[in-house]
């Protein structure tokens, strides 16, 4: 449990920006509840309002991964169903919301000569602009369950992240960048065009310019955005309460 002076020592911290809302929420909630650890991470950004929001889905460190995530074709990695894990173990989310640390404006895809290479088929990227982005970071893709309940070298590591632009333009689309991680060495990438009804893989070889985009699109997300504002949501309370109000 965190006294009162521990509290003024991180809220001091958050002040000078050595720390962030969240990890100041996520301090507290470990202080109270042992043995939790992050699961999901996600943050979006709406480029034309120039606002964003984040979450960090937070379950005890024994969830039964293969029983509450599922690979989620669009972002090709794993996610979480929160009702899943919520509904069988002690379940949070710490979100609020995020402003970016300085004004970008809107990146223009035309002046940074982006197009879409795919075979025959070619789209200039200068009768589009990019409307939203996403960032979603799975936790402990390819870490066995035993070595999680042990905590064996895994804290602070990610092995999957999935990185999205989504396209205004003649026609709805979004590219997506997904990278794979050993511990926080880059492996290998992905990436991949998608419309309503397809998802191609394209050749990141042909696709230089976008991957290099991508990759920056992902730094902006990774250090680019400022929290405004945190707070804690008890998941398995919540999900137990509506249950409960259907029997009423």
């Amino acid at each position: 449990m965190l006294n009162e002076e521990d509290i003024k020592n991180l809220e001091s911290l958050v002040a000078k920006e050595d720390m962030s809302l969240s990890d100041l929420e996520l301090i507290k909630l470990t202080k109270l509840v042992s043995g939790i650890t992050v699961v999901q991470s996600e943050d979006r950004f709406d480029w034309n309002s120039q606002t964003g929001d984040y979450y960090h889905i937070l379950s005890t460190r024994d969830f039964d991964k293969y029983g509450t995530t599922s690979l989620d074709q669009f972002l090709d990695i794993n996610t979480v169903d929160i009702t899943k894990l919520g509904k069988s173990y002690r379940t949070y989310v710490i979100k609020g919301a995020l402003s970016p640390e300085i004004g970008y404006g809107k990146p223009d895809l035309g002046a940074l000569n982006l197009q879409i290479n795919n075979g025959a088929v070619n789209i200039d990227l200068s009768k589009y602009s990019i409307a939203n982005s996403r960032r979603v970071l799975e936790f402990y893709g390819y870490t066995d369950q035993g070595a999680r309940m042990a905590n064996w070298a895994i804290s602070n590591v990610f092995n999957q992240k999935a990185t999205v632009a989504y396209l205004d333009g003649p026609q709805k689309m979004a590219v997506v960048y997904r990278t794979t991680y050993n511990g926080r060495e880059e492996q290998a990438s992905r990436l991949y065009l998608c419309t309503d009804d397809s998802s191609i893989l394209l050749d990141t070889d042909k696709n230089l310019r976008l991957a290099l985009f991508m990759q920056a699109l992902e730094k902006f997300h990774d250090s680019g955005l400022r929290e405004a504002s945190s707070r804690t949501v008890n998941v398995s309370k919540r999900i137990r309460a509506e249950e409960l109000h259907g029997y009423a």
